[in-house]
C-alpha cells in the first residue's frame, strides 16, 4: 500500500512538472516570430518605397502620355508625382536618396558591441559569430600561421577556407535578392547588379566600415599594396559571413541574409530597370530618343548625343555618360539633358528622358517646332494648289 501511494504521489508530481515545463519555450516563441515578421515587413516596405521612387521617375518622364491617357485628371496626377519625387529627394534615408551615399564610419571597437556604434551610422548591426575559434580565424591572416609537418589544420586557424564558403553564400544571397526584387530584370542585368554588390571593392569598403581591418592579425603591412589590401579586406568580409552562418546552424543563414539585405539596400536602389518604350506602334517600339526627336526636330534641326566624359570602369562594369544637345531654333548645341548607363544606348536613352522632362524649355522648343511645321505645311498646300491651277 505504502509503495503504491508513493508511486501515485510521485506520478502525480511528475505529471504536474511535465505540465509546467513546456510553458517557458511557448512564451518565447511568439516574441521571436513577431520580431522576425516585423523585420521582414520593414525590409519589404523599404524596398517598396525604392520601387515607388523608380516608378515616379519613369512616370514624370512620360508626362505628355499621362496627359493623353488621363485628360481630366492629368494635372492632379502630375502634381502628386512631383510631390512624391520631392519627398524622396529630401529623404534622409540613403537608400531612398541617390544623392546621399551610404555612410561607412570607421568602427575600431569590437564588432559585436552595439553600444559602441556611432549614432549617425547607417550600417546595420553585425550578426554575431557564436564560436570563438571561428571568430579568431576570421581575423587571422595565413602569413602568421606556422607551416610545416605539424600544421595540417593551419587553414582552419585563418580565414583562408572560410572566405571560399562566404563567397558562395554572398553570391547566392545577392542573386536570390535581385531575383525576388526585380522579377522582370533580364539575366545580363541580374549579373551586372550582382557584380556591384559582391565585388571586392564593395566588400572591402564594408569591412573597413565595421573595423575588420583593425582587428586583422597579419605579419605584413599590406596597406602599402592597394590592390592586395582590397582583396584581403574583401576576403575577411566573406569569411565573416561564413563564420556567422555556420556558428549558428539554426538561425545563422536567416540572420545573415537579413543583415546583408539591409546593407545592400542602397546598391539595390541603383539598379535600373529596362526603360519602357515611349509608345507602341504598328512598327514596334519607339525609344525615348525617337520621342525626343519627334518633339523638337524638324527640317534643318539637329540633335547630337555626345560623350560628356570618359567611361568609368568599376570592377567588371563600364558606365557611359551621354549628353543630348540641340542645334537649331536659335540655339547652338543647347544642352537638353544628360544620362548615364551600362551602355551608350542606355545612357543616351536616359539623356532623352531627362530632356523630355526639362520643362519649360522643351515646351518652348516644341511650340516653336509646331508653329514652323504648320507654316511649312500651309506653304506646301498653297504651292500644290497653285500648280494644280
Amino acid at each position: 500500500m505504502g509503495t503504491k501511494r508513493a508511486s501515485d504521489a510521485g506520478g502525480s508530481q511528475t505529471t504536474k512538472r511535465a505540465k509546467k515545463e513546456p510553458k517557458e519555450p511557448c512564451e518565447k516563441k511568439p516574441d521571436e516570430t513577431n520580431t522576425k515578421q516585423n523585420e521582414e515587413n520593414r525590409l519589404h516596405i523599404q524596398f517598396q518605397l525604392i520601387q515607388l521612387q523608380r516608378l515616379t521617375q519613369d512616370l514624370l518622364a512620360q508626362s505628355d502620355l499621362i496627359e493623353s491617357v488621363e485628360k481630366d485628371n492629368s494635372k492632379g496626377i502630375m502634381k502628386g508625382l512631383k510631390r512624391i519625387h520631392k519627398a524622396f529627394a529630401s529623404s534622409e534615408t540613403p537608400s531612398l536618396n541617390h544623392t546621399k551615399q551610404l555612410r561607412l564610419p570607421s568602427m575600431p571597437s569590437e564588432p559585436q558591441t552595439p553600444a559602441r556604434i556611432p549614432e549617425d551610422a547607417t550600417l546595420p548591426l553585425l550578426p554575431p559569430i557564436k564560436d570563438e575559434t571561428l571568430k579568431s580565424a576570421v581575423f587571422t591572416h595565413t602569413g602568421i600561421v606556422e607551416r610545416g609537418p605539424g600544421s595540417v589544420s593551419s587553414s582552419e586557424k585563418t580565414y583562408d577556407r572560410l572566405e571560399v564558403l562566404g563567397d558562395a553564400y554572398i553570391e547566392l544571397i545577392s542573386t536570390r535578392l535581385i531575383w525576388e526584387k526585380f522579377p522582370t530584370l533580364p539575366a545580363g542585368k541580374i549579373a551586372q547588379a550582382r557584380e556591384t554588390m559582391v565585388k571586392n571593392e564593395t566588400l572591402a569598403q564594408y569591412a573597413t566600415a565595421y573595423g575588420f581591418d583593425k582587428l586583422l592579425k597579419t605579419s605584413s603591412d599590406y596597406r602599402n599594396h592597394p590592390k592586395r589590401w582590397i582583396k584581403i579586406r574583401g576576403d575577411v568580409f566573406e569569411a565573416y559571413v561564413a563564420a556567422a552562418i555556420i556558428s549558428d546552424p539554426e538561425n545563422g543563414l536567416r540572420v545573415v541574409e537579413s543583415w546583408l539585405t539591409q546593407l545592400w539596400l542602397p546598391k539595390l536602389a541603383e539598379v535600373r530597370l529596362p526603360v519602357p518604350p515611349a509608345e507602341r506602334g504598328q512598327n514596334g517600339n519607339i525609344t525615348f530618343k525617337d520621342k525626343l526627336s519627334a518633339t523638337v526636330v524638324s527640317k534643318g534641326i539637329k540633335l547630337q548625343y555626345i560623350d560628356e566624359k570618359p567611361p568609368v570602369r568599376d570592377g567588371g562594369l563600364v558606365t557611359s555618360f551621354i549628353g543630348v544637345y540641340l542645334t537649331g531654333w536659335g540655339y547652338e548645341k543647347k544642352h537638353l539633358g544628360s544620362g548615364s548607363g551600362l551602355s551608350k544606348s542606355e545612357a543616351g536613352n536616359q539623356a532623352a528622358i531627362r530632356a523630355l522632362n526639362n520643362r519649360p524649355l522643351i515646351d518652348e522648343i516644341n511650340a516653336t517646332k509646331r508653329e514652323f511645321d504648320q507654316k511649312t505645311a500651309a506653304l506646301r498646300a498653297a504651292s500644290t494648289a497653285s500648280e494644280a491651277t
